[in-house]
C-alpha cells in the first residue's frame, strides 16, 4: 500500500491498525476519526516526519514508528497521554527526543538504530538504545 485505504477510517470502533510493511509517506488527518485506538503500527514504510494527526489519538498505549525516516519528535508527543509504549528505533533521530520525559505513562522507549549519542541517565521508563 502506498496510502492508507479511506474506508479505515470509518471504522470508528477500530481498537487496532496494523499498517507495518507498505510504503506508506503520509498519514492523511483523518486518521483522527479513529479515537478507539490503542494499537498503531507503522513501522517499515517510508514516512519522513513523524505523524501530526496521530497526536489527537489521545487513547494510544501501543505506537510503533520504527524503520521509517523521521528525524524528530514533535513537542506535542506528550498529548499522546496513555502511551506505554513508543518504538521510534531504526530512524534518523540525531538527538535524544526529551519531548518524551512529558508522556507521563511511558514506561518502554525503543530508540535503538538512531544516530542518537546522548542518552541521559535516570529515566523514569525503559529504554532501549
Amino acid at each position: 500500500l502506498m496510502e492508507i485505504p479511506p474506508q479505515i477510517f470509518s471504522l470508528k470502533r477500530l481498537m487496532s491498525l496494523d499498517l507495518s510493511g507498505n510504503r506508506i509517506a503520509r498519514v492523511p488527518e483523518e486518521i483522527r476519526n479513529l479515537q478507539r485506538l490503542a494499537i498503531l503500527d507503522f513501522s517499515n514504510n517510508r514516512l519522513s516526519e513523524f505523524p501530526a494527526s496521530i497526536l489527537s489519538l489521545t487513547g494510544l498505549y501501543s505506537l510503533d514508528l520504527s524503520v521509517n525516516g523521521i528525524a524528530s519528535i514533535p513537542a506535542g508527543i506528550s498529548r499522546l497521554e496513555n502511551c506505554a509504549k513508543l518504538d521510534i528505533s531504526h530512524n534518523r533521530l540525531t538527538r535524544f527526543p526529551a519531548e518524551v520525559l512529558k508522556m507521563k505513562k511511558l514506561k518502554e522507549l525503543d530508540i535503538t538504530g538512531n544516530p542518537i549519542l546522548d542518552v541521559p541517565s535516570g529515566l523514569p521508563f525503559t529504554v532501549k538504545k
